[in-house]
């Protein structure tokens, strides 16, 4: 019985997200165009631009597996580490005396294209718990789809170790 193999499955997936990506907005370009209004020059800009974020994405990602080598394909050189994307710059909170979980407290928006929105279960921080006395956090992406761009969303802090502190809300942009 064979098993399949994750590094390889992951990039597959990621190509077919992309191809797919790339299907719907043609579709979508011409639904636009077949109806009265057009397109029009503002979408023609808007599908240019948006091709073009999804091939700069897809050289990144044929990048990726061209420097990771065979033995990413083969599950032999254990480089999920160097595949993963990079966390943003550290954020900066106030110190505190007790632990606090941090959690993403709704999407990420992308900062000049409203419509392109990360879940926040695309999200992790690093640390995802907070110690006592710690004042730095990381946010990490979870899907490659949205790699490449700078995001704005909230972090919510929270604790249940000390009763009666309500959770901080805080508004982040982030490079991902």
């Amino acid at each position: 019985m064979t098993t399949s193999n994750p590094p390889m499955r992951a990039h597959s997936v990621v190509a077919q997200q992309l191809t797919s990506s790339i299907a719907q907005r043609w579709v979508k370009a011409g639904d636009q165009s077949d109806c009265a209004e057009g397109l029009g020059i503002d979408g023609r800009i808007a599908l240019v631009h948006d091709l073009c974020d999804l091939g700069m994405k897809s050289w990144a990602l044929l990048a990726q597996c061209v420097v990771s080598g065979p033995g990413a394909w083969f599950g032999t050189c254990g480089c999920e580490g160097a595949c993963a994307p990079l966390p943003s710059e550290p954020i900066n909170v106030k110190e505190e005396t007790y632990p606090r979980q941090i959690e993403a407290a709704g999407p990420f928006v992308r900062v000049g294209m409203p419509n392109v929105v990360v879940p926040a279960s695309s999200i992790a921080f690093a640390p995802s718990l907070l110690p006592p006395g710690t004042t730095q956090f990381q946010v990490l992406l979870t899907n490659y789809n949205f790699l490449g761009a700078n995001y704005t969303g909230k972090v919510k802090l929270s604790t249940q170790a000390v009763p009666n502190i309500a959770p901080v809300e805080m508004v982040v942009t982030v490079g991902l």
